[in-house]
């Protein structure tokens, strides 16, 4: 499991695309952000169902490998929104890791439920779409 995991790993570039941009358009960065995220997860979907489901069981090995393929993604979120911050765009009390980590199990939670039961009553991009939309209310400066 463990060289699956280091193979079917997605460069933070490839998911966030340029800094800058963040600073002049946080709502359609993040969006675009959740979008890849969540295709990436759909892509993996056998991968993350195992994971979650037998995460706490795992070698401490293969638990340190997945934490330290999700760090370069996160840590690179946390600069993006950092530059954001300074940009004036969000709020300087907001912990921005918890913020990312909120973030990230939010659309991961999503997939897993939609792939499980259906979306119901909205579709794939209203979720996706709304999840962007109440994270940028509780990030947003003013």
């Amino acid at each position: 499991m463990r060289e699956t995991i280091l193979c079917r790993s997605m460069a933070p570039e490839e998911l966030l695309g340029p800094t800058d941009e963040w600073e002049r358009d946080l709502p359609g960065q993040l969006e675009a952000y959740v979008r890849k995220y969540y295709e990436m997860l759909l892509d993996r979907e056998a991968l993350v169902r195992a994971v979650a489901g037998e995460g706490r069981i795992l070698p401490p090995t293969v638990r340190e490998t997945l934490l330290k393929k999700m760090a370069p993604v996160r840590a690179a979120l946390i600069e993006r929104l950092e530059a954001a911050k300074k940009a004036g765009y969000v709020n300087a009390d907001v912990d921005l890791g918890c913020a990312v980590d909120i973030l990230r199990d939010t659309v991961h939670t999503g997939m897993l439920r939609h792939t499980m039961y259906g979306t119901g009553e909205y579709s794939v991009d209203t979720y996706l779409h709304t999840v962007v939309a109440i994270f940028l209310q509780g990030i947003r400066k003013g």
